[in-house]
């Protein structure tokens, strides 16, 4: 049974909210590192970014695919989210500054996320292939 949700359901809104980041940083992030290397024109950017993102996004899970290595999608989102931060030092700068205050928070969040995530990577025989 499929679900239908209209504009006025408060769980559309919430997965809209959801949508706007996932899409962001695993199609128009890695997009944006490939586009703006070749090309100096934001609107030529603007206009390449969702057809070259999603080629890419495309390419890579063909590949996983093929591999039968599907976690490839996770490493290939953290490699162009660490391209992209490294690329804006003041974004770095602003963004430890930010967290400073929540040194502990955050360890404890990242930490839990690595041990929830190791369920996902990890199997009693070894890495998941």
């Amino acid at each position: 049974m499929e679900t239908v949700y209209s504009l006025t359901d408060p769980v559309f809104w919430f997965w809209m909210i959801v949508f706007l980041p996932v899409f962001t940083v695993s199609i128009l992030i890695p997009a944006y590192g490939v586009v703006s290397r070749y090309i100096k024109d934001r609107f030529i950017i603007l206009s390449l970014l969702i057809p070259v993102g999603f080629s890419l996004w495309a390419w890579q899970g063909y590949v996983g695919g093929y591999l039968h290595a599907r976690w490839i999608s996770y490493v290939y989102i953290l490699i162009f989210l660490i391209i992209f931060l490294k690329n804006r030092p003041h974004f770095n700068r602003n963004l430890f500054i930010l967290l400073k205050p929540y040194r502990i928070l955050t360890v404890i969040i990242v930490l839990g996320v690595a041990v929830q995530l190791s369920s996902v990577f990890l199997r009693p025989c070894g890495i998941v292939v």
